[in-house]
């Protein structure tokens, strides 16, 4: 938790956005964690891509409504989908998710002969994003996709943490002894939630003071 991933996933949101042939989609199934049903996962996940994209999505109750979702109707362009908090699901909602997803992705394949644009789903790409990987963790059978790559977000090194702190240090006028910098990266070994939270913490504690830290 806390490592960054969601904040490295709006980056790559919006380096594709960029490009202008795809359509993104980030949202979060955070509020779907307490969920006992199929379809208040999936009115989760419909609420979020209507707030998201300020567009008119059918309300579904069954998984395999799942892939009406992503079709010309609407979408006019191949899609580009992110899901944080993928793992806050029970294990359950999980595997129907992704086999759902592979189902999509094997009618695609199908349709190798159109362009992306062009397949009857317009689902191009998928990221599921958690703390562990969970593409067929819970699921006996292994995983429902042939093809997967799971991403690590590497804590931050010394030399990182310790720029962290001078920048800090330049824009504030607030002087930070580099023994400080040292022990809070020994004691956190790089956790990023855990470096920004000690920064927090000692900047309200001293910077209102303008003392050293």
């Amino acid at each position: 938790r806390q490592s960054g991933k969601t904040w490295l996933l709006l980056q790559v949101a919006a380096a594709i956005k960029q490009r202008g042939d795809f359509e993104v989609v980030i949202t979060t199934l955070q509020t779907a964690k307490n969920a006992e049903t199929a379809a208040e996962v999936l009115d989760v996940l419909v609420t979020n891509l209507r707030n998201y994209l300020q567009r008119d999505f059918p309300m579904i109750t069954s998984w395999t409504e799942l892939r009406t979702l992503f079709t010309a109707p609407y979408f006019e362009r191949p899609v580009i989908l992110i899901l944080d908090e993928f793992d806050a699901l029970a294990p359950t909602f999980i595997n129907a998710f992704v086999n759902e997803f592979r189902s999509i992705y094997t009618e695609r394949l199908n349709e190798a002969g159109r362009i992306s644009a062009e397949k009857s789903y317009l689902l191009h790409g998928l990221a599921l994003i958690g703390v562990r990987n969970v593409l067929g963790i819970e699921n006996v059978s292994g995983s429902p996709f042939n093809i997967q790559r799971s991403l690590r977000i590497p804590n931050l090194t010394a030399d990182e943490v310790t720029a962290m702190f001078q920048w800090y240090a330049q824009e504030s006028g607030q002087a930070i002894e580099p023994a400080v910098i040292e022990r809070i990266f020994y004691e956190t070994q790089g956790q990023p939630g855990l470096i920004g939270w000690l920064g927090e913490l000692l900047t309200e504690t001293y910077n209102h003071h303008g003392d050293t830290i």
